[in-house]
C-alpha cells in the first residue's frame, strides 16, 4: 500500500474568492430535490392516464400504416389459379 504525502503549501491552496465562486447552495439543493423527486415519481406503466394515452397513440400509428399499405397486400387472399390444358 503506497503512502501519500500532502503539502500543506498555501501558495497552491485557492483563495478565498475562488471558493467563494463555486459555493452555489441554491443551484445544489435545487438539483438535489430534483433528483429526490424523480426517485420516487410513480412509474409510467403505473400511471393510468399515460398508458391510456399510450395505447391510443400506438393504435392511431398502426391503422396509419396499415392504410398506407398497398391494397394487393391488403387482401390475403390469393388470386384465382387459371388452370391450363
Amino acid at each position: 500500500m503506497k503512502k501519500f504525502k500532502l503539502d500543506n503549501d498555501p501558495q497552491k491552496e485557492p483563495s478565498k474568492e475562488a471558493i467563494n465562486q463555486y459555493k452555489d447552495f441554491d443551484g445544489l439543493l435545487t438539483n438535489y430535490n430534483k433528483t429526490l423527486n424523480r426517485l420516487h415519481k410513480k412509474p409510467l406503466y403505473k400511471d393510468p392516464k399515460f398508458f391510456i394515452a399510450m395505447v391510443m397513440f400506438l393504435l392511431i400509428i398502426y391503422l396509419v400504416f396499415e392504410s398506407m399499405r398497398p391494397e394487393d397486400q391488403q387482401n390475403d387472399a390469393a388470386p384465382p389459379i387459371e388452370e391450363t390444358k
